[in-house]
């Protein structure tokens, strides 16, 4: 990593940054993610974390506000329900500023916070999505992990490796990281494999419609930075979708709708580094259904959709 120190303006708004938990989080992974949001600089921030269980699991509760929401309260008790885990957050934080992040995800910039939010004041009704993702191949977790533990964060990010596109990886990995480019929704999109992941799903014609479970996308996709008053303006998040998929691209759908949604410029400065992981909670048949609600919901447009979302918050 090379990055200049921040020489632009600084302001003191409260930024919220939301984390959601469910019962298959890695605690490791979400400790390595705090602790890159304690780190940030000249930001005045507050960490949110909301976890939907069977039971409270989380323990590291020091300068974090903190709920917890039991699996099946709201009438779901076999998936979660992620909507309703943001909001619930969302109603905790105080900030002028709301930031929807993942306990899998680490800020790269010590300023990521300060960069963002002067970026976010050159506009009006500006809101902010899906920055640059890198990947943290699952195979050379391990070794990260044991150089964060050794040397504190920012040395261990100095010793990955970032010479290849869209990932950070240990020295001399063979994980490589594989592009596919394809137009979705009408937009050109990149998909990454990692080189194991792509063998597994390329030898099983069966994993057909299971691409979630064996890629990303080159962007944190669920990544949105507003103001509150505009979250709050189109009802939130919807309660609908559960398990994985479609609540992110939802609330963008509807913030675009009313302000100006911008996707962050693809600049290092704005880039972030996904902790791969195992993606058991991937769920094919939820996915389709919350692609039939995501449909829906378009169908009958974004105001409507905004005023039952406000009717049912």
């Amino acid at each position: 990593m090379n990055l200049k120190k921040f020489k632009g303006n600084v302001f003191d708004d409260l930024i919220s940054v939301i984390i959601p938990l469910y019962k298959s989080f890695d605690p490791i992974r979400v400790q390595i993610s705090i602790d890159s949001l304690r780190q940030q600089q000249k930001a005045n921030i507050e960490v949110i974390i909301a976890e939907q269980s069977d039971h409270p699991s989380f323990n590291n509760k020091e300068g974090i506000n903190y709920v917890f929401i039991p699996n099946g309260e709201f009438g779901e008790p076999r998936y979660a329900i992620p909507g309703l885990v943001r909001n619930q957050a969302a109603k905790l934080s105080s900030g002028k500023y709301l930031y929807n992040s993942d306990g899998d995800i680490v800020y790269l910039n010590p300023y990521y916070f300060t960069e963002i939010l002067e970026l976010i004041k050159t506009g009006r009704d500006v809101a902010l999505y899906r920055p640059a993702m890198r990947r943290l191949p699952i195979e050379d977790f391990d070794y990260f992990r044991r150089k964060y533990e050794e040397m504190g964060l920012w040395r261990a990010l100095n010793n990955l490796d970032f010479s290849e596109a869209f990932t950070a990886k240990m020295p001399d990995s063979p994980v490589h990281i594989i592009p596919f480019r394809k137009k979705e929704s009408g937009k050109l999109k990149t998909f990454l494999y990692s080189s194991s992941d792509f063998k597994r799903y390329s030898k099983d014609p069966n994993l057909k419609g299971s691409e979630p479970k064996y890629s990303t996308l080159s962007v944190h996709a669920g990544a949105t930075f507003m103001e509150r008053e505009h979250f709050q303006a189109v009802g939130g998040f919807c309660e609908r979708f559960t398990a994985w998929g479609c609540h992110d691209a939802d609330l963008q759908w509807k913030l675009r709708s009313k302000f100006n949604l911008i996707e962050f410029p693809n600049f290092p400065e704005y880039e972030v580094l996904h902790l791969d992981h195992e993606k058991g909670y991937f769920d094919k048949k939820r996915w389709q259904v919350n692609r039939e609600i995501q449909q829906s919901r378009r169908s009958m447009g974004a105001h409507l959709a905004i005023s039952e979302d406000l009717k049912n918050g």
